[in-house]
């Protein structure tokens, strides 16, 4: 079997796997919310980008916007990698743009392995940061206080509140979306360590900046078929959006 077929089988199997948890779904509109959510004073990286931003009742402020900086906030550039096979012996800070389309960009972000994530010439914004396992336990709970962090989905209807609604990139039926906390989530699938995209549409992932052992680290994702946030770890090769929080 080639690598990719066995990356697709993978997936294919992730994928099933997840499907389950439709069966037991929590009705969002039955759970009661009480989620502040306003407009932050944005933020702007190296590059110029702007991006909104959202400022929650628990104190913290996220971009409401997935990363597309080419360059760490000292200057230097995050090299970008194209093909695939330059894409798989990386262990130093990459990035990518999905299946290569620079039209993915706008609306999606960029990808990021994990070693630009960790890169001490920090990625984010000045003044910002890739936020901790702790720092996305913390926004989960904010949403859903019964969330916990020793159980995947770590919360039935968190996910729900950051996914942005409505199905024109969210695969239907975007189930639950009612985008309360303003993060505006969007499906922008990922790049897996063997360079192959997978999943646009779907889900949307993004990386934290916990390191679980060398040769993974923890990431936070949504799906599109259930309301549920999850929690895992994964390989540091892989590339996931990145969303920052405010110093």
């Amino acid at each position: 079997m080639t690598r990719t077929h066995t990356s697709l089988l993978r997936f294919t199997t992730i994928a099933a796997m997840l499907l389950t948890f439709n069966a037991c779904e929590t009705d969002v509109e039955d759970v009661p919310v009480n989620i502040d959510s306003a407009p932050g004073a944005g933020a702007t990286d190296i590059d110029g980008n702007t991006y909104a931003t959202v400022v929650l009742g628990n104190g913290q402020e996220w971009l409401a916007e997935n990363l597309r900086t080419t360059s760490y906030a000292n200057g230097d550039p995050v090299p970008l990698i194209v093909e695939n096979a330059a894409w798989t012996p990386l262990s130093t800070g990459a990035r990518a743009i999905y299946e290569n389309e620079e039209s993915n960009v706008a609306d999606l972000g960029m990808l990021y392995n994990w070693f630009a994530v960790s890169d001490e010439r920090n990625i984010c914004p000045d003044g910002w940061h890739v936020p901790t396992s702790e720092e996305w336990d913390a926004l989960y709970l904010y949403l859903d206080p019964s969330a916990r962090n020793d159980t995947n989905p770590s919360s039935l209807t968190a996910g729900a509140h950051m996914k942005a609604t409505g199905v024109e990139l969210w695969q239907t039926p975007n189930e639950g979306a009612t985008d309360l906390s303003g993060l505006s989530a969007l499906p922008g699938g990922f790049r897996h360590s063997d360079g192959v995209f997978y999943a646009r549409g779907q889900f949307c992932y993004w990386w934290t900046s916990t390191e679980r052992n060398n040769n993974t680290a923890f990431n936070r994702y949504l799906y599109y078929g259930n309301p549920h946030a999850f929690a895992n770890q994964t390989n540091k090769r892989i590339g996931y959006a990145v969303r920052c929080v405010k110093d």
